[in-house]
């Protein structure tokens, strides 16, 4: 089933956390990243969610539209292994910077390295890559020291907590409102 024209689905979750890491991680592992040959192939589809399509909300965790796949097990020890440390890297940066961070996050994660040896070798390097990626961080209004901060500074948010945010998103994308979410017939 393609997905191409369907009513916008939305994800609410608990916290800027999880929104933050579905959005920053989440979404590209589930089209080309750890469940890229999942099967049905277009699974993927529907969860390729904008930044206002993931609600941070105190009165509903779930999801208000049908995906055809939605069993992902977001703490995979084998997930965390590859990813683990960049999950982390976006959490602290949004701890560190709170709302100033938020667009970054959502405009271009991928300027954050995935840890903090990453981000000393491309800060340092005189090659192009280096310098346009770190006058794109500069752009958001973040410094070299600002990034520095996020690999150095203890966040108080670790594995522990990414490990509660993923289940918590896991649960998320497998509950339905019944009563709110559209019924489509194919």
């Amino acid at each position: 089933m393609s997905t191409k024209g369907k009513l916008p689905g939305k994800l609410y979750v608990s916290n800027m956390e999880q929104k933050i890491l579905f959005f920053c991680e989440l979404e590209g592992q589930l089209s080309d990243g750890y469940w890229e040959n999942a099967l049905p192939h277009d699974h993927w589809e529907a969860w390729m969610l904008k930044w206002d399509e993931i609600i941070v909300s105190n009165n509903y965790v779930g999801i208000n539209f049908w995906p055809i796949k939605y069993n992902y097990n977001f703490v995979s020890s084998r997930l965390l292994e590859y990813v683990g440390d960049r999950m982390l890297t976006y959490i602290r940066f949004y701890r560190l910077y709170g709302e100033r961070a938020l667009k970054l996050l959502e405009k271009d994660h991928h300027l954050l390295p995935d840890n903090g040896e990453s981000f000393e070798y491309w800060a340092a390097a005189e090659d192009r890559y280096g310098k346009e990626k770190m006058a794109r961080i500069v752009s958001f209004g973040f410094s070299k020291e600002d990034i520095e901060n996020v690999y150095k500074l203890p966040m108080g948010y670790g594995m522990k907590e990414l490990r509660k945010d993923l289940k918590a998103l896991k649960n998320a994308c497998q509950s339905r409102d019944r009563e709110t979410t559209p019924v489509f017939v194919r």
